[in-house]
């Protein structure tokens, strides 16, 4: 298992067909002969490093004989393809045309069973009617296509009724709480003017956001706060009136600190009236270290989703996802990140837990220790073909594959900070969450 879990670490989007073809199948083995889904889940997870081009290839390959695939083949590769259904919507297409029209086969039904049309329609409308122009040509209509029928009817009725009554499956979807940069957070606003606009706020909803936004603060100033013990004793009351959680220890422990902010961050680790070690890690890893490079391809470039598990009781019987939403037309304004229910039938807006994203980061070699980078305030990503690196917020990924991108130039774009953590190629980072309340 040590061994599979290695070998998925160097899948990327240069591997070959065998190496992505020997990860999926050892991990449909897993699940198939020892019920252990586990292991598909992190190739799912790694493939989204892979481009959409190569992950397109390897699924057309994979399932070239579409009629002798199994359902636990055809399973994976629905997982793995995202939302990118046209693409199983061409394999099926061609089966179908390969076969002739004269009825559907297992493999047909349970595929159309098991993908949103819906999205095919969105994404690629000629292709959805060319589908539908094969299925209106069938010479044979049994039984079982009848109940496929009823089941799609069923699935648009749904769906329709959702609309009007405002209860859409985005509405069990949280966005990731990835706030706009504040101008009070410049170096040339008053420290306790920042302190006092930061607890009004309307995006100060916990805790995370209230620390984050004074950490953003002190990390573009160069002035210390006078009177650091009465300043923590006030953020404490403020807690307590909002009855906000406290901050998880790993959080504050591994939180970025340079000079200007190794006072604040070293007081706050011995505050237990917002700190607590006595609590399990609430840490949520959505996908494991990665470069920079590949960071960027997968967050920012891709429409990727992410499965998560949320390690407390309450959410013990429920698989949640992370999602992001590629920029198009170099807009950093179409970027979105949310995470939500994996299944929309499992539960309720009530079941979601709340979540706070960031961005640990460790040196490529043998490091054990992170640096925990808050995502509260860094707005969406930006970059431009004038520039090395991508932006977000304080943040500065150094990625050289794709420095050279016409963007429409967002409002963090236009947002010149003092100082700005770098994450250059001897780098690696991962996307992690934070339980705000359990």
């Amino acid at each position: 298992e040590e061994y599979f879990v290695s070998y998925l670490d160097k899948l990327d989007s240069e591997s070959s067909y065998p190496d992505m073809l020997f990860a999926v199948e050892e991990s449909i083995h897993l699940l198939k002969y020892r019920n252990k889904r586990d292991f598909l889940n992190l190739v799912v997870n790694r493939m989204g490093f892979v481009s959409v081009l190569k992950r397109a290839s390897f699924i057309k390959e994979y399932l070239s004989d579409f009629a002798n695939s199994s359902k636990y083949k055809i399973d994976a590769c629905i997982a793995i393809i995202r939302s990118d259904i046209h693409v199983l919507i061409e394999i099926l297409i061609l089966h179908l045309e390969k076969q002739g029209t004269i009825s559907l086969d297992h493999n047909t039904r349970y595929l159309l069973k098991n993908v949103d049309l819906a999205s095919c329609h969105d994404q690629t409308p000629d292709l959805h009617t060319k589908l539908y122009s094969v299925l209106a040509n069938l010479q044979c209509v049994c039984k079982e296509d009848f109940q496929l029928l009823l089941a799609i009817a069923k699935q648009v009725t749904s769906r329709s009724h959702a609309k009007r009554e405002g209860i859409l499956h985005s509405s069990i979807f949280f966005s990731a709480s990835v706030f706009p940069y504040l101008k009070f957070f410049d170096h040339s606003v008053k420290l306790e003017d920042v302190i006092k606009n930061l607890a009004v706020n309307k995006d100060t909803k916990n805790l995370y956001s209230l620390i984050d936004g004074l950490l953003y603060r002190l990390y573009q100033g160069n002035e210390s706060i006078p009177n650091l013990k009465q300043l923590l004793q006030n953020i404490a009351l403020e807690k307590r009136e909002r009855e906000w959680s406290g901050l998880d220890f790993d959080y504050v422990d591994n939180l970025y600190s340079a000079e200007n902010t190794l006072g604040f961050v070293t007081a706050l680790k011995t505050c237990n009236r917002l700190v607590s070690k006595n609590v399990t890690s609430a840490k949520i890893i959505i996908f494991d270290y990665v470069s920079p490079d590949d960071f960027v391809e997968a967050v920012f470039l891709q429409n990727n989703s992410f499965t998560i598990e949320v390690p407390y009781p309450k959410y013990a019987d429920r698989q949640y996802i992370v999602t992001t939403t590629a920029m198009k037309g170099g807009d950093p304004d179409t970027f979105s990140m949310k995470y939500g229910l994996l299944d929309s039938d499992q539960g309720f807006l009530q079941d979601l837990p709340k979540l706070h994203f960031a961005i640990e980061v460790v040196e490529a070699e043998g490091s054990s220790s992170s640096r925990v980078l808050p995502l509260t305030w860094c707005g969406k990503p930006t970059c431009d073909k004038t520039k090395t690196y991508w932006n977000w917020g304080y943040i500065k990924f150094h990625s050289w594959k794709f420095k050279k991108l016409d963007m429409i130039c967002g409002c963090e774009g236009l947002v010149e900070l003092k100082n700005y953590v770098s994450v250059i190629d001897r780098l690696k980072c991962r996307l992690v969450a934070f339980v705000i309340s359990f």
